[in-house]
C-alpha cells in the first residue's frame, strides 16, 4: 500500500493498483489473512495489541487515498471512512469464497472490484 501510495498517480489508479495489490497479497497468504480477519479477536491479548493499531493504520492508508482523490475532485465522497471500509470489507471477504482454480484471477476480480466501486453499478445517461 505505501509503494502505489508514493507513486505518481491519479487517485483512481492508486486505488485500482492498490485493491489488486492487497487482494493478490491477501490470497497469497490466505491462512494468515484468515485469521487476521476473521479470527483477530480471539488473538491473545499481547497478539490483539501489536494486531489492531496496524490494522487501523491500514485502514487509515485507504481512508487517505480516498481523501486524496476527493480533495482533488475526483471522487464525490461524503464520508470517506465509511467508502475505505465498503473497498475493505469487499476485499476481505474474497477470502472466503476465492478458489485458485476459479475463472477469475486475483488481478481481474480486483480489477473488476475497481469497476463497480468507481463507476457503481447504475447506467448514467447525458
Amino acid at each position: 500500500m505505501q509503494q502505489v501510495m508514493a507513486k505518481p498517480l491519479t487517485p483512481d489508479e492508486k486505488l485500482r493498483q492498490a485493491m489488486c495489490a492487497y487482494l493478490q497479497a491477501m490470497l497469497e497468504h490466505r491462512d494468515l489473512a484468515a485469521v487476521l480477519l476473521l479470527e483477530h479477536r480471539s488473538l491473545e491479548p499481547q497478539y490483539q495489541a501489536l494486531h489492531t493499531p496496524r490494522r487501523d493504520r491500514f485502514e487509515g492508508q485507504w481512508r487517505d487515498l480516498i481523501n486524496e482523490g476527493r480533495d482533488l475532485g475526483v471522487y464525490d465522497c461524503s464520508d470517506p471512512s465509511l467508502a475505505s471500509r465498503f473497498v475493505l470489507g469487499v476485499l476481505n471477504w474474497t477470502i472466503t469464497w476465492y478458489r485458485p482454480d476459479g475463472k477469475l484471477s486475483p488481478s481481474e476480480i480486483a480489477v473488476q472490484f475497481a469497476d463497480l466501486f468507481l463507476q457503481g453499478l447504475m447506467v448514467r445517461r447525458s
